[in-house]
C-alpha cells in the first residue's frame, strides 16, 4: 500500500476508504463509501482501474469493480460482493392507503 499511495497521493483518500470494506464493489456502494454521486465515483473507480487497484468485473450497465489479492491485507478486506445501499422508503410504500 505505501508504493500505491506514494505513486498516487491524489487518489490516496479513496483507496483508504475501502479499509474493512468488500472486495468487489458497485457504483452504487463506491458513492455511498466515497459520498459522492454516481458519475463522479465512475471517474474514480476508472483511474483506480488505470493503476491497477480494481479490475474491472460485471456488465456495462451494471459493472463491479474487484480488488486484486496484492492489496486486500493492507486494507482488511473481507471476500465478498459489497451490499447495496438501503433505500429507505417513503410513508406510502410502506403499505398504508393514501386518501
Amino acid at each position: 500500500m505505501q508504493t500505491l499511495y506514494a505513486e498516487h497521493p491524489d487518489l490516496r483518500e479513496f483507496i483508504s476508504r475501502l479499509s474493512g470494506e468488500k472486495t468487489e464493489q458497485t457504483l452504487e456502494s463506491l458513492t455511498s463509501i466515497w459520498e459522492m454521486n454516481r458519475n463522479e465515483a465512475s471517474e474514480r473507480a476508472q483511474k483506480l482501474i488505470e493503476i491497477g487497484f480494481f479490475q474491472p468485473r460485471g456488465s456495462r450497465d451494471q459493472p463491479t469493480f474487484w480488488v486484486p489479492f496484492l492489496y486486500r491485507d493492507g486494507l482488511k478486506m473481507s471476500q465478498g460482493l459489497a451490499d447495496e445501499p438501503e433505500v429507505m422508503p417513503d410513508d406510502d410504500a410502506q403499505g398504508r392507503l393514501s386518501i
